[in-house]
């Protein structure tokens, strides 16, 4: 994720990263994110060397994200779509999951991240392990996918309606994907790889309705 706040440091107790979209700056970034436990949850990774000038990963600073309970919470399928009809983008979901319950976690700069949290798991659960769909507002979203695209290290897919799909070869937790005329990027994280990449390809993920 990048204009200011897509090139935020992010730092938490357990060293985790937060998702966030692609980026136009050079950095070292770990293996993509999933909302950190401010957002809800913490993907405990290691930094990797991996696609210089794209993913800004690290937060912190003015803009780290909400402390729990400020934005992370408990949503029903029904308010999923009653929030999805509130904003002026896409907000996607990877589909309604029975034994799940969804948390809801928007920022106040614009990302939205849809988690998937097993029954009994309260929302702000600092785990990593759970299904996360973020949406994030870029205005030159496919463009800076495309950059990433070209990067070392950076593994790229055509998905339909002449979208690109990009991920990095090390450890593909995280999948992102945009559209031509859209005006925001997808990430899909999953701790398993295989996982991210299925569902990202897959058409499952899609905007709430």
């Amino acid at each position: 994720m990048i204009n200011t706040y897509m090139t935020e440091q992010r730092t938490t107790a357990r060293d985790a990263e937060q998702p966030t979209a692609v980026s136009d700056k050079a950095i070292t970034i770990p293996s993509l994110r999933s909302p950190q436990i401010r957002l809800g949850a913490l993907l405990a990774v290691g930094l990797v060397a991996f696609l210089v000038g794209w993913l800004a990963m690290n937060r912190g600073g003015d803009d780290a994200p909400p402390a729990p309970g400020t934005g992370a919470s408990a949503a029903s399928e029904a308010e999923l779509r009653d929030f999805a009809k509130s904003v002026s983008h896409p907000v996607y979901w990877a589909g309604p999951k029975e034994d799940f319950t969804y948390e809801l976690t928007p920022t106040a700069d614009g990302r939205i991240y849809v988690r998937y949290l097993p029954k009994g798991t309260e929302p702000g659960d600092p785990s990593s392990r759970f299904l996360t769909v973020g949406t994030y507002p870029r205005a030159g979203a496919f463009a800076e996918l495309k950059r990433a695209a070209r990067a070392k290290g950076a593994v790229s897919l055509k998905i339909e309606n002449k979208g690109l799909a990009v991920f990095g070869e090390a450890k593909p937790t995280s999948v992102y994907f945009g559209y031509p005329d859209a005006r925001y990027q997808v990430e899909v994280y999953h701790p398993s790889p295989d996982e991210a990449r299925r569902l990202a390809l897959s058409g499952q993920v899609v905007p709430v309705r």
